[in-house]
């Protein structure tokens, strides 16, 4: 999922309370359209309702002689940072609300510190007379607590500075005033825009002057004269650098001079904290708007990806299809094969039979004439006659035989159909793996055809469809056997006192009724078409259930993609 920018907003008007509420308006809208499409893709507005209501950042920024640490303390109406060197030199400092004036150290260690106020004074008196041997370097920050009412509304960040003596300090400072709500510039009315600061500034009004306020320090160590001067030539020379520039003496406010700050506390509540706070709004809601676009690109890149994994997947069940093209053809040839086989088999048991063939001696009445002297009269006498039989030496044995040289045939026939299953198998996993190899975020997201194959119990793999088959033509020749065989064939043949011996063509004629060999010759490419036909419809199914379930992610993405396109139209 696409994650929010943190790029400020530039706005050179200044905004008014109807239109900052429409921005949160706005947001709002939005947040409800995204939760309408998809619940996932809400939880946002909750994040920059936050964003627009906390304290704004307002980082100070000056000169080491500007005054900053004075200025703050003014603003806080109370001596709370020292006005001497720290020993954290570089480390900026946060000045939060707390219900009682202290400070904590946050190192880069991620540990923490916290101190009383009295701590800090004592840090920096002794820094200044050489009577502290700590090491600070470790610190990467510090947050002072303050109960002033203002920072209810602002917090403020003392930086480093832009001059500051090596680079990475000076790079601190620009990540602070980049994300910092509103900056106010100090710079001393002993030396309005000294060579340094002309140097900064120009980098500086580039980027920041929109939410700048320019804050003429110490002017109550120019004469009263002179003062409306220094800021008339202050506006003139600097003027572009900055939203508004005024002037203070944080000293005469320390000392109960209300008046002394009253321009900056002006010029913060009704201008630049007003606009700041609507410049917060309108970056989360050009945030919130950046998402919606990002969300988009997601999805169509997403959606074009569907595209080609469905393609992929539509690709491999068209070469599925050659390969059961060629799997029936296979298929259909063992099955002719074993028939051919079994036939010949057949012929060659038959002409044994036929050739086994003998005669048996049977005892045949028949009348016999005697003559008397008024009428002739009749006695019945009793003959041998030999008939046609199977020779019992050839019947012993001969059910065996058929047994046995029809299993051979169906082990061999299930030897040769498990290499070519098992060569249908490796092609379709060979052709699965490939649509993962190629596909393996629409896989993850989508369906894992083989996972999927698993899941619905696809069973290529297994060869429990052609050892049906097989059992089946066992069973029928083991009941043909059972029902019929060459005894009963031979029995067929001595019912019928056959006194000539029949020929080769009606003994296989009766084979094929008590023998099983009709079973064998049968249809087979009707027995291959059933085997292809198991396998085919399970696989049919499966690469149905995959493309349906494809196209229908497709759809449901157009859409979302479509309704993400309407809330950029109206934002």
């Amino acid at each position: 999922m696409p994650k929010k920018s943190k790029k400020l907003v530039k706005r050179s008007s200044r905004p008014s309370t109807a239109e900052s509420d429409h921005i949160l308006s706005q947001i709002s809208w939005i947040e409800s359209e995204l939760i309408r499409i998809n619940p996932d893709f809400g939880g946002y507005a909750k994040e920059c309702f936050l964003a627009c209501t906390r304290p704004l950042q307002l980082a100070v920024v000056g000169e080491y002689s500007a005054g900053k640490s004075t200025f703050l303390n003014a603003l806080l109406g109370e001596q709370i940072l020292p006005s001497g060197v720290l020993p954290t030199t570089g480390a900026p400092i946060y000045i939060r609300q707390g219900e009682s004036a202290s400070f904590t150290m946050k190192f880069y260690n991620g540990q923490h510190t916290q101190y009383n106020i009295e701590r800090l004074h004592d840090m920096s008196s002794r820094a200044e007379s050489g009577g502290l041997h700590e090491d600070f370097s470790a610190v990467e920050l510090i947050e002072l607590y303050h109960p002033s009412p203002l920072l209810r509304e602002v917090f403020f960040v003392d930086t480093p500075g832009l001059n500051a003596p090596n680079e990475e300090d000076a790079q601190l400072t620009e990540r602070i005033l980049e994300t910092s709500d509103a900056i106010i510039w100090l710079t001393s009315a002993e030396q309005v825009l000294n060579n340094t600061e002309q140097q900064t500034l120009k980098r500086f009004s580039e980027r920041y002057q929109d939410k700048a306020l320019c804050v003429i320090s110490k002017i109550d160590l120019v004469d009263r004269g002179d003062r409306q001067e220094v800021l008339t030539y202050a506006r003139t020379q600097m003027k572009g650098y900055f939203k508004k520039i005024v002037s203070a003496s944080a000293q005469l406010a320390l000392r109960g001079d209300a008046s002394a700050l009253q321009d900056v506390l002006s010029a913060l509540k009704e201008e630049v904290l007003p606009q700041a706070r609507t410049w917060v709004k309108e970056n989360q809601l050009r945030e919130m708007t950046a998402y919606v676009k990002e969300l988009k690109k997601f999805l169509v890149e997403e959606h074009e990806e569907t595209k080609r994994y469905l393609k992929a997947i539509e690709e491999a069940q068209a070469q599925h299809q050659r390969n059961l093209t060629t799997f029936h053809r296979e298929l259909l040839l063992e099955y002719q094969q074993l028939s051919s086989h079994l036939k010949d088999t057949y012929h060659t048991f038959t002409s044994t039979l036929w050739s086994s063939l003998d005669t048996y001696t049977s005892v045949e009445p028949y009348q016999e004439v005697v003559e008397g002297f008024f009428v002739d009269d009749y006695v019945i006498s009793y003959r041998d006659v030999e008939y046609w039989k199977v020779s019992d030496r050839f019947l012993e044995h001969a059910d065996e035989k058929v047994e046995t040289f029809t299993q051979k045939g169906l082990d061999h026939l299930s030897q040769r159909l498990d290499v070519i299953r098992e060569k249908l198998e490796e092609n379709l996993q060979r052709l699965l793996n490939s649509v993962i190899e190629a596909h393996t975020e629409a896989c993850e997201r989508l369906l894992d055809p083989v996972e999927f194959s698993n899941y619905v119990h696809l069973d290529v793999h297994n060869k429990y469809e052609i050892d049906d088959a097989l059992s089946m033509f066992r069973h029928y020749g083991q009941g043909a056997l059972s029902c019929g065989g060459t005894y009963s064939l031979n029995f067929h043949i001595a019912s019928q006192e056959l006194t000539t011996k029949p020929n080769l063509h009606q003994v296989r004629e009766l084979a094929d009724i008590y023998l099983p060999v009709s079973v064998f010759l049968g249809d087979c490419e009707t027995r291959a078409d059933t085997v292809t036909e198991i396998v085919t419809n399970r696989t049919a199914h499966f690469f149905s259930m995959m493309i349906n379930f494809t196209k229908e992610d497709l759809e449901a993405s157009q859409v979302t993609i479509a309704q993400l396109k309407s809330i950029l139209t109206r934002v």
